[in-house]
């Protein structure tokens, strides 16, 4: 299987969350030659995904830390 990974981190005092997306294909699928919208699309769905995720690691790290956070 060939893939691409894409992460996003928030760390602060060593406590740190983490979100990662990790997606694969066949072997016999070379990613370079697929078309590049396929790619493309594949990628900003991705980017939306750790654009959601982004503020929740923030929380999940003050919670961790011992902090309220607020809506939860």
């Amino acid at each position: 299987m060939t893939g691409r990974n894409f992460h996003q981190s928030h760390e602060c005092a060593g406590f740190r969350a983490k979100v990662t997306i990790e997606w694969s294909t066949p072997e016999e699928i070379d990613l370079d030659l697929l078309p590049a919208w396929r790619s493309e699309m594949t990628e900003d769905i991705a980017d939306s995904i750790l654009a959601f995720s982004g503020p929740k690691m923030r929380d999940m790290v003050q919670a961790m830390r011992g902090y309220k956070v607020a809506g939860t």
